[in-house]
């Protein structure tokens, strides 16, 4: 399939981990012993979070926090589903939301899944974190980016409410820092 190897972990190893006795989430472990039979989109989402992870923690630095969204799934409060990373440190935060290859009806989707969790005042922290729509192709960032001006006018929102960024890599640009 003109794609490197991939792997993920054996019932064994999970069988390991869980004799170490780490401090490794249960539901994580639980969790790894499906992944064998997980279709090849999933895989090659799980390797984007992973690049963009890889990326956000070069450009930022080992200080930031960036969590992963089984890592979010303890969090009252956070957008379900939930966001690919979430990533802050005391300067800023944000979310990554990586859309691929999606069709821009479920990216556009997501947006208002974003302004719905936004208005309903879950967010319970200062600030709500600025949103960054991965997308690479430059006329799909165009059309979301019109798709969001559109839609924060209908709610009568503005910037100072919530930020959505789309951006062609998780870390192209640094967002906006809190104040």
């Amino acid at each position: 399939m003109n794609k490197s190897a991939r792997y993920y972990l054996t019932p064994q190893a999970v069988k390991y981990l869980r004799q170490l006795q780490l401090d490794l989430d249960e539901d994580i472990l639980a969790g790894r012993l499906r992944e064998k039979g997980k279709s090849s989109d999933f895989v090659d989402y799980q390797v984007a979070v992973h690049d963009a992870y890889l990326d956000v923690r070069q450009a930022l630095g080992d200080d930031v926090l960036i969590q992963t969204a089984s890592e979010l799934a303890e969090t009252e409060g956070m957008i379900k589903p939930y966001p690919a990373l979430y990533v802050r440190d005391k300067k800023m935060h944000f979310f990554v939301e990586l859309t691929g290859d999606q069709h821009l009806f479920l990216v556009k989707k997501r947006i208002r899944k974003y302004l719905e969790h936004y208005e309903s005042d879950d967010w319970s922290w200062d600030s709500y974190p600025n949103v960054r729509i991965v997308r690479r192709l430059k006329g799909d960032r165009k059309k979301l980016q019109a798709y969001v001006e559109e839609k924060m006018d209908d709610n009568y929102l503005d910037e100072t409410d919530i930020v959505f960024e789309i951006v062609p890599r998780a870390v192209t640009l640094l967002p906006e820092l809190i104040t």
